[in-house]
């Protein structure tokens, strides 16, 4: 790599996505106290419009500056998704600001949390349907490619719903950066066979942590119904669903390009990184009584596990981009 690629790297995957979380969760933070406001003060909905159009800017502005053409807009109309999954420059911000809006309509709705899981599943299964390559050369692995889609479902799910168990039940927000560090963990695996691909896993890890730095700071939801009302939470929720969605699938979409692809076992560990953490903090939090550096040890520890296991099987074997 040189200095100007890694420049650029720098400040468009690492620090624009992480400015634009804190500012995203800052903008939303204020509507928290929607409930206890009139039903027509549409404070709420202005906050979600502009933490939304916060996200859409870093995601349009990273990608473009990617291609090199964020300073000239004559090029802007020449854009062109040269594999499905580029997409996501567009459909992940627009996820998030569908999730929020039916999340901001819904909220006084009885079941509202119903509401949004239901389109959570209908997004996500859209998302994996389009996002793997397709073509003459990758027809025999369409049926590999469905196995893949699901498992990006089911495990983002998965770890969304036992991260959020450990939050309510330790009464700590902290543990959310479960996500952000299993980001770190699938973009170090994905740089190895597609840098373009782990770029953007980078962009959404420091998105994800720029966001977490305000929400971890808030006190925690009494019930898993908390987690989508409206404010900080529910803009918290919809996009560590999204987040986590983008870990697993960019992971599941790497393995596609892969030149040695890792071992299914290896596959279903890194895709699944969060919920063995919360596995882990369940038994610690149960025999240390809630130890806050036992806890934080023991996720230190799932974590190096992965790296050791990253050494062996993946950095080792993969050419280096």
């Amino acid at each position: 790599m040189n200095s100007e690629f890694e420049g650029k790297l720098l400040v468009f995957r690492v620090l624009l996505p992480l400015v634009s979380g804190v500012l995203a969760a800052w903008l939303i933070v204020p509507s928290q106290a929607s409930e206890e406001r009139p039903r027509g003060n549409g404070r709420p909905l202005l906050m979600a419009i502009l933490g939304s159009l916060t996200v859409w800017a870093a995601f349009l502005i990273s990608d473009l500056a990617s291609r090199g053409i964020l300073l000239d807009p004559n090029a802007w109309s020449n854009w062109e998704a040269r594999e499905p999954w580029m997409h996501w420059v567009w459909t992940g911000p627009l996820v998030l600001t569908l999730w929020l809006s039916i999340g901001l309509v819904c909220a006084r709705k009885a079941f509202h949390w119903l509401w949004i899981m239901a389109f959570v599943l209908l997004a996500l299964s859209v998302l994996s349907l389009m996002m793997f390559p397709s073509g003459p050369g990758y027809a025999d692995q369409l049926t590999s490619f469905r196995y893949l889609g699901g498992l990006a479902i089911v495990a983002s799910l998965l770890n969304f719903s036992l991260v959020m168990q450990r939050c309510i039940e330790t009464k700590s927000s902290w543990f959310g950066w479960a996500h952000v560090a299993h980001l770190g963990c699938i973009a170090a695996v994905v740089l190895q066979s597609y840098a373009s691909l782990g770029e953007w896993i980078i962009f959404c890890g420091s998105l994800m942590a720029g966001a977490m730095l305000l929400m971890s700071r808030r006190e925690h939801p009494q019930s898993p119904q908390g987690f989508f009302k409206t404010g900080d939470r529910l803009f918290g929720s919809v996009l560590t669903m999204l987040m986590g969605f983008a870990a697993v699938a960019g992971l599941s979409i790497s393995r596609a390009y892969a030149w040695n692809p890792m071992p299914l076992w290896l596959l279903l560990v890194l895709a699944t990184i969060p919920s063995l953490m919360a596995s882990v903090d369940i038994a610690i939090f149960r025999s240390a009584k809630g130890a806050f550096g036992a806890r934080i040890a023991g996720c230190l520890v799932v974590l190096g596990i992965v790296f050791a296991l990253l050494y062996v099987f993946v950095l080792r074997t993969e050419p280096q981009w």
